[in-house]
């Protein structure tokens, strides 16, 4: 299985175990498309990896709507997608892995089961080069057994690179034949080979059970970090990959479970997990400010956005903008008008609203990831008692407020404060400020939540 985006993020391409590509409306969910013809049909084998060829707004319409597709069987298919016409097919004698397009799209690599990788031109489907390893038995360079991770780099139209079974990650030339650096030890097997091109470090994910997520120097192959999991719940990783700037998203076999880790603290702050098979393929759609992830495992494809996190975070952000407005408009003694008045009397009325918004945002997403790992309760139980406790907490602050509001002999028109109502007031939100990381400490180490749970 394996799933790509288009380049906008409206289309998601996703490759079936029976030869079938299905492209699905990213926004909709709806089906839009189905590549298959009489000879994927014969065939019936896996699709094992998509790209998408993008295109300029003053190319020929022949090189609009481009996929390309390797499968398990060999061949590999060059698709106009909006029609469902497959352009032509290219035959190789060998499980073919992984494909993928440099990035002036005007050619085209493969590789798969006998170490071999083949470049292609994209117009004149002719194959241009073949890269593998020498006959030396003293120099590594290149594959000796099985590729299936192949990435080029996107500033440099002729530097790839490749991973699979023998522990290394090889740097290639399409236009020479042998790979002219190398590193060891990544166990690559499926889509988690990735390059930054802005900090030029790579990503790599192994099917393995330690050093599993680890980031590499492009120009050096040294490796900077690993990125810790969580000896509990060990994922061997089939797939990896850079996710904005600021985040690793990978998925995997063993606790079957796509996680997504901080970039700089290496902290888990997303988990996709308890799924009933292994993840095999995951896309980001590469928005870096608000990405949208697919997660693909047997016949299934998870979408997932973060919109409710910007939705608390908002009602967040309006909340403190009101209490703030509702202290200005009680205070100082010159700014009382029946505006502000009118202002304080609003805030006071959606002040709770607002916080119980908030603190439900704080108690769901703003969880520390130590506590993560500890305890497991059902996601509803858990869901319901982070909610209870919002509740409770925002009861503080609304007790306070009404308490204040009920010193005032007229509700629209408060006079300033005295010292003696100051006091109370201040004093009245003690209590909150003191008792609420005490509790949320509390219950969410005894909660095991997980933001993306299903």
């Amino acid at each position: 299985m394996c799933c790509q985006f288009t380049t906008d993020g409206k289309r998601l391409a996703v490759g079936l175990s029976d030869a079938t590509i299905r492209i699905y409306d990213v926004k909709t969910g709806q089906f839009r498309h189905q590549l298959i013809d009489d000879n994927t049909l014969a065939c019936h084998l896996p699709v094992t990896q998509i790209r998408f060829r993008t295109f300029a707004p003053d190319e020929q319409t022949d090189y609009m709507h481009i996929l390309i597709a390797s499968y398990a069987s060999g061949d590999v298919k060059v698709w106009h997608y909006t029609s469902g016409t497959c352009l032509y097919t290219l035959s190789e004698e060998r499980q073919t892995m992984t494909v993928t397009l440099n990035p002036d799209k005007s050619r085209f690599l493969t590789a798969g089961s006998d170490a071999l990788i083949h470049i292609y031109d994209l117009e004149s489907k002719k194959r241009l080069n073949t890269c593998a390893a020498s006959d030396s038995r003293h120099l590594m360079d290149g594959h000796r057994f099985r590729i299936f991770a192949t990435q080029y780099h996107p500033y440099s139209p002729n530097i790839f690179l490749s991973g699979g079974w023998d522990d290394t990650v090889q740097y290639w030339d399409d236009r020479k034949q042998h790979a002219f650096r190398q590193f060891a030890g990544p166990h690559i097997c499926g889509e988690a080979l990735d390059i930054d091109p802005v900090q030029n470090q790579i990503l790599t994910g192994s099917w393995r059970r330690g050093e599993v997520l680890q980031i590499w120097d492009f120009p050096t192959g040294c490796k900077i970090k690993d990125i810790p999991q969580n000896p509990l719940e060990p994922c061997l990783l089939y797939c990896a990959q850079w996710m904005g700037d600021d985040c690793i998203v990978s998925g995997g076999s063993n606790d079957n479970m796509a996680q997504i880790h901080d970039r700089s603290s290496t902290k888990v702050i997303g988990r996709l997990y308890n799924l009933p098979n292994s993840v095999y393929c995951i896309d980001n759609d590469g928005n870096s400010n608000c990405p949208t992830l697919a997660v693909g495992f047997s016949r299934f494809i998870y979408i997932l956005r973060p919109e409710a996190e910007r939705r608390f975070l908002h009602l967040f952000i309006l909340s403190l903008i009101l209490s703030f407005i509702s202290l200005l408009s009680s205070f100082p003694p010159r700014l009382s008008s029946p505006l502000n008045s009118f202002l304080f009397f609003l805030s006071f009325l959606l002040s709770p609203f607002f916080l119980f918004l908030f603190f439900s945002f704080v108690s769901v997403y703003f969880l520390p990831s130590f506590f993560l790992s500890l305890f497991r309760v059902n996601f509803y139980i858990s869901f319901f008692l982070s909610f209870f406790l919002s509740f409770f907490l925002s009861f503080f602050p609304t007790l306070s407020f009404v308490y204040l509001f009920l010193l005032y002999p007229l509700p629209f028109y408060p006079p300033p404060l005295s010292p003696h109502q100051f006091s109370i007031f201040f004093l009245s939100f003690i209590p909150f400020f003191l008792v609420f990381p005490f509790i949320s400490v509390v219950s969410m180490s005894i909660l095991y939540f997980r933001p993306f749970s299903p």
